[in-house]
């Protein structure tokens, strides 16, 4: 990573280099020295640290350094790796390693916030998960995170059931451009985020997602989590997933649906401030992702013939 003096506000594009899992990565991350609170913005299947850029120029987070990175095979991070570093739980152990490295301003360990977006939601509860299972705690807010199997919706449950080889060769094109064509702006921002993803890290990722989502194990941890709170886009029906949310904050965007920093940027970092500062009751039995890691596995969903996109709202 580079080293040097940070300046006050000052934006910077980083890269950090480690090792893991016999791979050298290179994770690249966008990151704004204000001061120990330190804020972790995660992006979701297919998209990049671009999603939040408008994050680093919002005055209702002016208090929090951040730090938002490229996942393996996003952005501008390290791709081409073998496919078990394209899953939520090397995701979360990677994250945690970038954490590790993130500068502080007087060297004392930050005060953690994360903030993870759809995919991104789910990596940052198996990261708070590890992170509350050794004593360090961290506040999290899920962006419409996935949580159950029904947060999976058409794109990312039809990328799973694909083949990987179909996926690479046709899936991914069409995607793309199913995207385009769309005529919507947060479908339109999200091709241009995915246009810089590698199509074998989507695919495994998300085959990732479903198998994590359908054991309901992030649900479960999410509820045991202590300070938290989940943001959605007030357009989505989101009735399925927020009767089952214990002893956290909800907040509704409004005029929003899933990509609220789309939608309705300057209300969702409003609300995503005001989440941060929420305060929830504290749980005392936290469950170690360590633990059940090796339960998870990918259980084949049948083909799904509709079209990519539905025009209605929903989580990917």
């Amino acid at each position: 990573m580079r080293t040097g003096e940070r300046i006050f506000g000052e934006t910077e594009e980083l890269k950090f280099n480690f090792g893991y899992q016999g791979h050298d990565l290179e994770i690249a991350a966008t990151f704004r020295y204000a001061s120990a609170d330190l804020l972790v913005l995660l992006h979701g299947l297919g998209c990049s640290k671009e999603s939040f850029a408008a994050a680093f120029s919002s005055p209702d987070l002016d208090r929090y350094s951040i730090c938002a990175i490229d996942l393996p095979g996003h952005g501008k991070s390290t791709g081409r790796l073998a496919r078990e570093l394209y899953t939520l739980s090397s995701y979360a152990a990677i994250t945690q390693s970038v954490i590790s490295q993130v500068p502080s301003p007087d060297g004392r360990p930050h005060r953690l916030f994360l903030a993870g977006h759809s995919m991104g939601g789910a990596v940052g509860v198996i990261v708070a998960g590890m992170l509350q299972s050794r004593g360090t705690k961290a506040h999290l807010v899920s962006v419409d995170g996935n949580l159950v199997g029904e947060d999976c919706g058409l794109v990312s449950r039809s990328i799973a059931a694909q083949e990987p080889k179909r996926f690479a060769a046709e899936g991914y094109a069409h995607l793309l451009a199913d995207l385009r064509s769309s005529g919507r702006e947060d479908f339109n921002a999200w091709a241009r985020w995915c246009e810089s993803a590698l199509p074998d890290a989507v695919h495994a990722a998300a085959r990732s997602l479903v198998a994590w989502s359908d054991r309901e194990v992030l649900l479960r941890m999410f509820n045991n989590m202590g300070n938290k709170a989940f943001i959605y886009g007030a357009r989505d029906d989101k009735t399925y997933v927020l009767k089952r949310l214990k002893r956290a904050a909800k907040l509704p965007i409004t005029a929003a649906g899933h990509f609220m920093m789309v939608d309705n940027e300057k209300s969702f970092y409003q609300g995503l401030s005001g989440a941060l500062r929420t305060e929830t009751v504290k749980t005392y039995s936290p469950v170690s992702p360590e633990r059940i890691f090796s339960r998870v596995t990918f259980r084949k969903s049948a083909p799904i013939s509709s079209k990519w996109l539905s025009l209605e709202q929903s989580s990917l």
